[in-house]
């Protein structure tokens, strides 16, 4: 009995982990913030609820299967990991969108639908990680200045820091929602190629492009985001 609750606990704590991973004690505020950064946010929990969500769901699916069976704790990581992957990647979308659309030319424009909206929300959070990012290479440049000079205390360049952090985060979790997007709509085209191998798939093609682009340029922000807090946290 002991040994059944101990796996059970390990389980919820292994999940709640992996539902706050990525969260962090931030030494400021919301009032900290510009609207930029509160709107990056807003858009974040948007754009990465669906992804988060498929992951949490397939986790909890493949590791509560193992320890159902008796599985020790590493085992119960292994089914979280492997259930993670599966709901977070592809899942029964394809599946889904099958019992919706009974007619293979709505189909594959339903698909279509979803990937052009991805991109949407994906171009949006690219052109909104660009102003953040100038926002806070900025704001860095001048504390730096001003601390140089004596005019503030280093907690005021670490409050920036940390901020710039959280927003590097942001960046990185974005970009990890993309690309499982990307993989998910992958497999969706295999999975429609298997059925209808004559449907002229060029305009999939050309949105998935798209969509890598903006994956590529978020990688670039997030790049030169971290150059700038490196560059700052000589502490």
């Amino acid at each position: 009995m002991y040994m059944r609750n101990s796996k059970a606990i390990i389980f919820i704590l292994l999940i709640t982990s992996l539902l706050i991973s990525g969260c962090a004690t931030t030494r400021f505020s919301d009032a900290d913030l510009t609207p930029e950064q509160l709107q990056l946010r807003e858009a974040a929990e948007t754009h990465n609820k669906t992804v988060v969500s498929g992951v949490a769901w397939g986790a909890l699916i493949g590791g509560g299967l193992v320890a159902l069976m008796g599985g020790d704790a590493g085992d119960i990581a292994a089914g979280a990991a492997v259930g993670g992957a599966a709901g977070g990647l592809a899942g029964n979308y394809y599946a889904n969108k099958q019992k919706e659309y009974a007619d293979e030319e709505k189909l594959l424009a339903g698909v279509l639908e979803d990937i052009q909206n991805q991109n949407e929300q994906t171009a949006f959070m690219v052109s909104s990680a660009e102003v953040v990012l100038a926002q806070n290479q900025r704001e860095l440049e001048n504390l730096q200045l001003r601390l140089a000079d004596g005019l503030i205390e280093q907690d005021q360049l670490d409050r920036q820091i940390a901020i710039a952090k959280a927003d590097q985060e942001i960046f990185d979790q974005t970009i990890e929602a993309a690309r499982n997007e990307m993989k998910m709509y992958q497999s969706a085209k295999q999975s429609h190629l298997s059925l209808y191998p004559e449907d002229d798939m060029s305009d999939m093609d050309s949105e998935l492009a798209n969509l890598a682009q903006s994956i590529e340029r978020l990688q670039e922000l997030s790049k030169s985001l971290t150059e700038s807090i490196e560059a700052s946290d000589v502490s």
